[in-house]
């Protein structure tokens, strides 16, 4: 669990990093962004159906 908390703080970093660059590094940090939203619903779907 820890480890995907570290994934996401870094994909974060990396897209505030991207995105002060400019236009592109906006567009790269929504497809982070929309990363970030997918890890977070497997992250859910696998609490939800651990047991």
């Amino acid at each position: 669990m820890r480890r995907v908390d570290d994934r996401k703080d870094t994909c974060l970093t990396l897209g505030d990093l991207i995105s002060a660059k400019g236009g592109l590094g906006r567009i790269i940090s929504e497809k982070i962004l929309k990363l970030k939203g997918l890890l977070s619903l497997t992250d859910h779907y696998q609490e939800v159906h651990s047991y």
